[in-house]
């Protein structure tokens, strides 16, 4: 690997780990509020999910993906590429809008 490559490769790397450091932060406190506030808690689960999917992002794109819109394409994306039933993996969170406030919080990364 070249020092270019492998720089990038480091640069992509710290700032995951750095969307890592965020996700475990957001879930330490929706551990705290899930029992005092429903919406706050939600507002940090968002918080891991957008952060998460920043992480795998920066590492596969070379960027995050700080949009909703842009998260969610670059979910499906993921889920088809990884997963055998990926597609299927994609609709169940749809069924999740429903039951939670996630999809309408901002991104918190």
């Amino acid at each position: 690997m070249s020092d270019g490559r492998a720089g990038e490769f480091l640069k992509r790397m710290q700032k995951a780990g750095e969307y890592w450091e965020r996700a475990s932060f957001y879930l330490k406190n929706y551990e705290n509020d899930r029992i005092k506030s429903k919406e706050k808690a939600s507002e940090d689960l968002w918080g891991v999910v957008s952060c998460l999917m920043n992480a795998i992002s920066v590492v596969e794109l070379g960027k995050p993906q700080p949009r909703h819109g842009n998260q969610r394409e670059f979910a499906m994306q993921f889920l088809i590429s990884e997963f055998e039933d990926g597609k299927e993996l994609f609709k169940s969170t749809g069924r999740l809008k429903n039951c939670t406030q996630i999809s309408i919080m901002p991104c918190n990364c």
